[in-house]
């Protein structure tokens, strides 16, 4: 019987002057039948709801609930006969407008949020929803639409993305600050998964391994390329961690898979729970460590050296006290000792310890004398780099000769002379260093009861540490040594073995 009253509807038997008319009457026929239950709850449910009609070429609405005139403040007359574009304006995106009809076209649901418009202006966010209704021969006979007002929601939702975005640039700008320091003080930060044993490094920390970008990595990578003395260590430490939780810190050596070993330092600590995990900063220390070293080495050369001075200075003493006639000579001969070795460290000190040329040595050996003796001393020879060690003992030597040749020798009259040279000589197919001092013109020479400080020197510098043969002889015409010493690294550093020999020794 409801049915057929419906369908009554259809056949309407009186003019109307236009469709607007014509869905009123719809409308009102539909209005009119209250004891239908499903009108009676399509009235009353606070969901607001509309029905439009197809069949009529706008789709009007041809019902409206009171929860929809409630939502949108219109009243039923302004709303039955209207298609639901009066709830659009100005804000609606045109391309929910567009889904919308698509999908009535289609006669197919949708769900959808769209901006709409109150009768007051006031702009909702409306979440639609459309459904077709269809016959039993599936022709569609109405739609039916809900709507709710989720303003407040999306507007939560979009202060929540706000928010979001808010934490997320935050968080980058932090992450950032955190590169920035991380890479400026060249720390890397690692992870290890203890399940997995997969790990995440930082850009130094595969720097330093030398493992790519987007390589994977696991931990037995990582203790492949810790140096062998080192690795059980590292295993130790990192196993103790995650037993305890304590952290660690410790260094150890890397030789990565460009084959240099780097040193580092690590501090990590372990993260318990469901899944353990090892987090830790790595820090290249090579540099320190070479500094160390470097410190360590300098400390032992300069012990070495302090030793090697305090017992030069002994031995001068020793000779000088020995030697002298009264305490006044003793002073005398020691200070002028002390100032000569001086005058040697001095020059070792301008080429940082690393030795001295022999015309060096002999220029600053022989000043006091030359600005007295002027051309009555003469040197030659070719520019020969000599330690340290040599330095010093040959400095001292020279000083100690040219004191005894002012006193005894060549240079003790008007006439005397004294030619020290020295050469790179061939001796049976082997090139050596050749030293020479002639005195002559000076008083006759005879041998001393006693081997006196500057013979001492002569030999202890030439015999021991030249390695060298060294004739010394005592002729009436003037005192003359001779020395022949091969060339070896740690006495001549840096001796070009390209430089041709001298005369050939017969």
């Amino acid at each position: 019987m409801a049915d057929g009253r419906r369908n009554s509807a259809f056949m309407v038997g009186f003019v109307v002057s236009t469709e607007l008319e014509a869905s009123r009457f719809y409308a009102a026929d539909m209005i009119s039948k209250e004891a239908d239950p499903f009108l009676a709850a399509v009235e009353n449910t606070p969901t607001p709801m509309l029905i439009t009609n197809p069949q009529f070429s706008d789709n009007p609405i041809v019902f409206a609930n009171k929860a929809f005139l409630l939502l949108t403040g219109y009243s039923t007359d302004e709303v039955i006969g209207q298609n639901c574009r009066f709830l659009q304006g100005s804000g609606t995106n045109p391309e929910d407008v567009i889904a919308i009809k698509t999908a009535i076209a289609a006669g197919t649901s949708i769900d959808i949020d769209i901006l709409n418009y109150k009768k007051s202006g006031e702009a909702f966010w409306n979440r639609l929803h459309i459904s077709p209704v269809r016959s039993s021969d599936g022709v569609i006979q109405h739609f039916v639409s809900t709507q709710l007002d989720v303003t407040l929601e999306l507007k939560r939702l979009v202060e929540l993305q706000q928010e979001r975005d808010t934490l997320s640039s935050e968080t980058r700008r932090h992450q950032n600050y955190l590169d920035y320091i991380v890479n400026a003080a060249n720390i890397g930060y690692w992870t290890r998964d203890l399940k997995t044993g997969s790990v995440t490094g930082s850009a130094e920390c595969r720097r330093i391994f030398g493992f790519r970008e987007d390589e994977h990595i696991n931990f037995d990578q990582i203790l492949e390329l810790i140096a062998l003395e080192d690795r059980m260590s590292v295993i130790q430490q990192t196993e103790a961690a995650f037993l305890t939780g304590e952290p660690y810190s410790m260094e150890y050596r890397i030789v990565n898979r460009a084959g240099q070993t780097i040193w580092v330092e690590t501090r990590a600590k372990a993260l318990l729970g469901d899944n353990p995990t090892l987090l830790g900063v790595m820090l290249d220390v090579t540099e320190r460590k070479q500094t160390e070293a470097d410190k360590a080495l300098v400390t032992r050369e300069i012990s070495h050296r302090f030793k090697n001075s305090m017992a030069m200075v002994q031995s001068i003493a020793n000779q000088t006290l020995r030697n002298a006639n009264s305490s006044e000579q003793a002073s005398q001969l020691f200070n002028e000792r002390l100032h000569a070795l001086a005058q040697a460290h001095d020059m070792l000190l301008q080429d940082d310890w690393g030795g001295a040329t022999i015309t060096q040595i002999a220029n600053t050996a022989l000043a006091p004398f030359n600005r007295t003796f002027g051309n009555r001393i003469r040197m030659s020879g070719p520019s020969l780099f000599v330690s340290d060690r040599v330095t010093v003992s040959l400095s001292l030597g020279l000083y100690e000769l040219t004191t005894n040749a002012v006193k005894y020798g060549a240079l003790s009259n008007e006439h005397g002379s004294i030619d020290f040279s020295w050469d790179i000589v061939d001796d049976q197919g082997e090139k050596k260093f050749q030293m020479r001092w002639l005195e002559t013109n000076g008083p006759s020479v005879t041998r001393p009861s006693r081997r006196g400080f500057g013979q001492r020197l002569i030999r202890l510098v030439l015999a021991e540490e030249l390695k060298a043969r060294c004739d010394i002889d005592f002729d009436p015409t003037g005192l003359k040594i001779n020395v022949l010493a091969p060339i070896t690294a740690d006495v001549f550093p840096g001796f070009d073995h390209r430089m041709s020999a001298g005369p050939t020794i017969t």
